[in-house]
């Protein structure tokens, strides 16, 4: 009838995901998944080729200050090789819920280049905090540096399109420094951080059981600030309107 007719055209016109009655209809849902990974240096053995000569302070004449000044210097310069793929090791790394660890390198790169391969080939949403200036080099360089095949990050000379950076998107466009996930978070109303990024590798390589389990924590929970801060991202409207 010429009634049912034009009730059926408003329906197909019907704005999506908006109420019709009791029920709320959507049209099909993307899949995505939070990822990070943790990294600590390489061992001392790998990098002392790499590592500078650190120079003593001209201004401390005691001998155990200056040892101890000389010690930090060399700290710092290890915790910045945690940052680089060229003097890191991935030594913890999860995709969604599904954690990979383990200190064999190579292993723990197989297992998690399949996943993420898997998950890509699925057409999962890889989402992140500054994976496209972090975790998708690191973890391409170290595939590289272990024979592993990396996962299909690149599309060309682009990174793949179901690679999102939520701290880009967190930008706006603009060209300013990478605000922290933390500050994201704490802006957003979400969990904040429940340790260091700097720390992990120490707490996880310490042979300490309780240390390495604080470590997992802080994997974990940066897992989960990741999904709360996509999710008041409206993560799902981005992927829909390829706004990201």
């Amino acid at each position: 009838t010429p009634r049912s007719l034009l009730l059926t055209r408003v329906l197909k016109l019907w704005p999506r995901g908006l109420n019709r009655g009791n029920s709320i209809y959507t049209t099909h849902m993307n899949i995505w998944e939070p990822w990070d990974l943790e990294t600590g240096p390489l061992p001392e053995a790998h990098l002392s080729s790499m590592m500078p000569e650190f120079e003593p302070h001209g201004g401390i004449k005691d001998p155990e200050k200056q040892a101890a000044f000389l010690a930090k210097k060399k700290e710092a310069w290890m915790d910045d090789a945690a940052l680089h793929g060229y003097s890191c090791r991935i030594l913890s790394h999860k995709l969604g819920n599904e954690a990979f660890d383990g200190e064999n390198e190579e292993d723990l790169l197989n297992h998690a280049a399949r996943a993420l391969d898997d998950a890509l080939g699925h057409g999962t949403f890889i989402v992140g905090w500054n994976i496209s200036d972090f975790d998708v080099p690191v973890f391409t360089q170290r595939c590289w540096a272990n024979g592993v095949k990396p996962p299909r990050f690149m599309d060309g000379r682009y990174q793949n399109r179901q690679l999102i950076d939520l701290a880009k998107v967190w930008n706006a466009g603009s060209r300013s420094p990478i605000t922290s996930l933390n500050t994201a978070a704490m802006c957003l109303g979400c969990r904040k951080k429940n340790g260091s990024g700097a720390d992990f590798h120490k707490l996880y390589l310490s042979g300490d059981p309780e240390k390495r389990a604080r470590a997992i924590a802080y994997r974990d929970n940066d897992i989960e600030m990741i999904r709360e801060v996509a999710v008041r991202m409206n993560i799902q409207l981005l992927i829909d309107n390829h706004t990201y």
